[in-house]
Order: C-alpha cells, then sequence, then structure tokens
C-alpha cells in the first residue's frame, strides 16, 4: 500500500486518454466527447505534445457565438479554434497534496501530465477525491459486532 502522503501524479493519473487533434472538426469532437462521456479532452499533434485542451465549455461558447449560426460556419470550425492552449499542466512527480491545491487555485476540472511537452496522462480532481477515499477505507476501525458484550467480540477463526 502507497502512503496517502507519497502518491504521485503518476500513480493518479489516467495513462490512456481519448484525445483530439487541432485539425479534427469540431462536431466530429464533439461527437467523440458525448459517446465517451467525458466532459473535456487533452488536444496532441502528431509527436503526442500537447497543444491544448477542448471542453465542454468551449464547445457551448461556439454555439453561445452569433457566428455560430451564421450559414456554414460550424461546419468549417476545427479543434484548434475553439480549444484553449493548455497553460496548466502538471509534473508526474507532483505529490496528490500539491495536485489538491493546484485544482482548488485553478478552478480546473483535470490537469495534464506532461513530461517535457508530451502528454502521458491526466488526473481529474474525482482522481484525487477517490485516492482520499481509498486511504480512508484501508484506515477503517476492524468491524465490531454490537449483539456481543464488550471484550467477547468472535475471533474471526
Amino acid at each position: 500500500m502507497i502512503a496517502l502522503a507519497t502518491l504521485t501524479a503518476r500513480d493518479l493519473m489516467a495513462p490512456k486518454l481519448v484525445t483530439l487533434r487541432p485539425e479534427t472538426p469540431i462536431f466530429e469532437a464533439i461527437h467523440t466527447l458525448v459517446t465517451r462521456n467525458i466532459s473535456g479532452a487533452p488536444v496532441v499533434d502528431e509527436a503526442g505534445r500537447l497543444v491544448g485542451l477542448l471542453s465542454e465549455h468551449d464547445c457551448l461558447r461556439m454555439i453561445a457565438a452569433g457566428e455560430f449560426h451564421d450559414y456554414g460556419y460550424y461546419a468549417v470550425t476545427t479543434v484548434r479554434e475553439l480549444m484553449v492552449e493548455a497553460a496548466h499542466t502538471i509534473e508526474p512527480t507532483l505529490d496528490l497534496y500539491a495536485i489538491a491545491a493546484a485544482f482548488v487555485r485553478l478552478r480546473v476540472r483535470r490537469l495534464p501530465v506532461v513530461d517535457g511537452a508530451t502528454l502521458i496522462g491526466q488526473v481529474s480532481r474525482r482522481d484525487v477525491l477517490a485516492a482520499l477515499d481509498r486511504d480512508r477505507r484501508k484506515r477503517a476501525p476492524a468491524k465490531k459486532y454490537p449483539d456481543y458484550p464488550a471484550g467477547r467480540e468472535p475471533s474471526g477463526r
């Protein structure tokens, strides 16, 4: 069992990610988000380098824009036009507490984990909470038997 204090981004991250390419048509990207039941995805170039992130929020901004209603605008829109540059990334050695602090400070849902410029995984807020939950459950006291008088619980034989 790895102690909670020593968990790093590498321990918490999802290494197999759904990624998008900058040149992907936006409706193909939306289809990917919807069918894979994810709220966003990293955008990588042909070498696997992180170039941005596309979220549901970014897609909604497109729909809310006046240009969306112009004939054909949405047909030529690509991920590159709507993605945000990946300004916030973390290194694989960053510990759980620093990751939690980054989530609070940055108010983001996910943080890409990069080795140099190469995307190697992603940590979500839920990954951090799940690690905390697993640790708490492992440390939970043994079950007490309320039907037995104090000091007379079964020995477990």
